[in-house]
């Protein structure tokens, strides 16, 4: 084999995974704000949208940092799910903290939970706890991964869409329709299979609806009366001087917890077991995912499960969010052609400068992208298994007993988690606990549902 030969390949590979990392980074920024919206209001001042915007893409780069242990081309950070509990838990820490200190509170409240969530990973590494999720049944997976990104998609629509129907009903209707509409059209005319090339250019679809979005509300609401009811992100202000300066400030921690009562770290420390169960699922059930859907037989899930743990732990002093293994992002990495650790280190480089040099551009991204944004994230997540798999098998007539029940019980943990969080003060919250109820439900069938392996 001619030397030169095998160092242009793997320039070329580097190349290649440089530039799905660069991409992937580009179009799940959007999903990541989105996140960071929902995290702002438990946050206090003009800097909330900036301080969450960091926390969350902070722990993604963490992830991506720790990935590189793993060797394995799968992208981190947070998921609905567990983001929703942390969310929820943080609330319930601050909201009878003085707004002054309420940031604080935050940031005290998040490394307890992440801790002990951390540590809660560690129980994947059981082989008998992996089998339980490698062989059991699609439809079980494919429940909870999806309640609970319905859940917060629920709980962002109704905040972030009623100032805009407040102003213009109608335009606010068109406007998302138009941006949720052209996002889906473009990602099937991608995925069609006569156009095989185009495939490569689906993961895109989300920035086209962005940037409708983005267009339509300039152009209609923005101008409208009472407009600012519609309201942007506001001052994201990537400015790390100013946000150093505001963690920094003297007797932050001793201020805030000098006098909470017991019962609060009582409740912070079962947030952080629940943080942890989910955390667990959603890290299991990705791996399987992956594996499905991007062809990997390999994957080493103990290396896996012990980065992200890794990621977590280190990430939990910094204040950071919580990381899950995430398998839509870690698919259209795949389909970037990133096939390497360095596609996903390559990611988190992105995110930074993202982060950095547009950091203003983002502050004047309205709500309503937002929405949009998190909406085509659960929409792509019905993927050719989920339609196949798990939907038709509720009504074929050849469906057996088994099948029928995963159906009906895909069904009962997705209407259950949205009801229990409509329902709760704290919608992130309710979504939370209405996917855990969910998991305990997946384990309770799957004592009846035989497995592959057996």
């Amino acid at each position: 084999m001619n030397p030169l030969k095998g160092e242009d390949r793997l320039w070329k590979r580097s190349i290649a995974d440089i530039a799905a990392g660069c991409i992937t980074a580009v179009i799940f920024y959007p999903e990541y704000i989105g996140l960071a919206a929902i995290l702002a209001p438990a946050l206090p001042g003009a800097q909330a949208t900036a301080v969450a915007g960091m926390l969350v893409i902070g722990a993604v780069v963490m992830c991506c940092v720790m990935a590189l242990t793993a060797r394995q081309p799968l992208l981190s950070g947070p998921r609905a799910a567990s983001f929703a509990l942390m969310v929820g838990g943080v609330k319930l820490a601050t909201y009878q903290v003085d707004v002054d200190a309420r940031l604080s509170a935050a940031l005290v409240a998040m490394p307890l939970m992440l801790v002990i969530a951390a540590a809660f990973q560690l129980i994947g590494l059981k082989q008998s706890v992996q089998d339980r999720v490698r062989y059991s049944h699609i439809a079980l997976r494919k429940g909870f991964m999806y309640a609970s990104a319905v859940g917060i998609v629920v709980g962002v629509c109704a905040v972030g869409l009623e100032g805009c129907l407040r102003v213009d009903a109608k335009s606010t209707i068109l406007v998302f329709a138009l941006a949720v509409g052209s996002a889906l059209a473009w990602g099937n005319f991608c995925s069609h299979e006569t156009r095989p090339r185009a495939k490569k250019l689906a993961p895109f679809s989300m920035l086209i609806g962005m940037g409708m979005s983005v267009a339509g509300y300039y152009l209609l609401i923005a101008s409208a009366a009472h407009g600012g009811l519609c309201a942007t992100l506001g001052t994201s202000g990537m400015h790390i001087s100013s946000i150093g300066q505001l963690l920094a400030s003297p007797g932050m921690f001793s201020l805030v917890w000098a006098a909470a009562p017991i019962w609060l770290w009582g409740v912070l420390v079962v947030f952080g077991v629940l943080l942890g169960v989910a955390m667990l699922f959603e890290n299991l059930t990705a791996l399987k995912d992956c594996e499905d859907r991007m062809g990997l037989h390999h994957t080493n899930w103990d290396a896996c499960i012990k980065a992200n743990a890794a990621a977590n732990f280190l990430s939990a002093p910094l204040g950071l969010a919580s990381g899950s293994l995430a398998p839509s992002r870690s698919v259209a990495l795949n389909e970037a052609f990133g096939r390497s650790s360095l596609a996903v280190l390559a990611h988190g480089v992105s995110l930074i400068a993202i982060l950095l040099l547009l950091g203003e551009w983002i502050a004047r991204l309205p709500q309503l992208s937002v929405v949009v944004a998190l909406v085509l994230v659960a929409i792509q997540m019905i993927d050719k298994e989920l339609r196949e798999k798990v939907w038709r098998s509720g009504y074929i007539p050849s469906a057996s007993v088994a099948e029928v029940k995963t159906t009906w019980l895909f069904l009962v943990i997705l209407v259950g988690a949205v009801c229990v969080g409509m329902l709760t003060r704290y919608k992130e919250l309710g979504f939370g606990l209405g996917v855990l109820v969910s998991i305990l439900g997946w384990a309770v069938l799957l004592r009846g549902i035989p497995s592959k392996r057996s």
